[in-house]
């Protein structure tokens, strides 16, 4: 199903006369310090401000150094936004995090971000006024750019396409960033704890196979400040990617959302994915 949103420019009117919108943004934060305060700036350049920020210090090892630059920037920012610092006393992983923020947020939609990415000023204003106007929307995403990239994204002034993601389109690749999901606060599901990668995917693919719809903006309201795959965050660790990924499948196939065909086809695809992923990096190491 795919919806024709209208112009985002007359989408404004909805909201003549708040700044602020029911929105919780939740942070992760580990080992941060160096890229964080760009991050919140893109939370304080939205056109509409979320009322909460949850920054969940995830017991960074660096002697304190990410804890005292968020108590810093909350020093700079509470006005702005009511901020909680959650610091965590032992290092959980980006689930734990997470879930722990969602427990604690107190509006009724809860956004996430991830510590190392920003968002397009516009992301809270388009993503919650869909959410908003359409009736029993519990979860939605939007495309992800490279920054460099979205330095040349024009302005705002066509109508954004917002479809339904299918199933099938979701198990042959994770089209969802983290840190591009908005949901209802009362989504009856969590981040798994055990798991440290790939722990997202298998959020959203729990999700879909309980015949929530998800929907997709297309369009770049996210932007990464790294390569996908091949950088020296937890995406370039692929065989453990792999794994979580392959765990994930197996979880469905073990709680009935698969059949064993189903489960057989697409364990084939990560792998060979993984597989076209491995080499090229090997291959990018040897030309670099």
């Amino acid at each position: 199903m795919i919806i024709q949103y209208y112009n985002p420019e007359g989408h404004k009117k909805l909201f003549e006369s708040c700044s602020k919108v029911p929105v919780s943004v939740i942070v992760p934060c580990f080992c941060c310090r160096k890229t964080i305060k760009r991050t919140i700036s893109s939370i304080l350049n939205q056109s509409l401000l979320p009322r909460e920020l949850i920054l969940v210090e995830d017991a960074s090892p660096d002697n304190g150094e990410t804890l005292e630059e968020l108590h810093s920037l909350k020093g700079q920012i509470y006005d702005k936004i009511e901020t909680h610092i959650v610091e965590l006393k032992e290092n959980g992983g980006p689930s734990v995090a997470r879930n722990i923020g969602w427990d604690k947020a107190t509006q009724p939609y809860i956004a996430f971000l991830d510590s190392d990415d920003t968002w397009h000023p516009r992301k809270i204003e388009i993503q919650y006024g869909f959410m908003k106007s359409v009736r029993d929307v519990m979860i939605t995403t939007h495309q992800t750019a490279n920054f460099k990239e979205a330095m040349q994204l024009e302005k705002i002034t066509k109508e954004i396409t917002i479809g339904e993601l299918r199933k099938y389109e979701l198990l042959l690749s994770n089209r969802i960033s983290t840190s591009s999901v908005m949901c209802r606060r009362d989504l009856n599901f969590r981040f798994n704890p055990q798991k440290r990668f790939s722990e997202d995917y298998d959020l959203w693919l729990r999700i879909i196979c309980q015949g929530i719809k998800i929907f997709i903006i297309e369009y770049p309201l996210r932007f990464v400040h790294r390569d996908y795959y091949f950088s020296g965050g937890l995406s370039s660790r692929l065989v453990e990617m792999e794994k979580g990924e392959l765990d994930n499948l197996r979880g469905l196939y073990k709680n009935r959302c698969l059949s064993l065909g189903e489960f057989l086809i697409f364990t084939a695809i990560s792998e060979i994915k993984f597989l076209r992923r491995y080499f090229y990096d090997i291959l990018r190491r040897k030309i670099a």
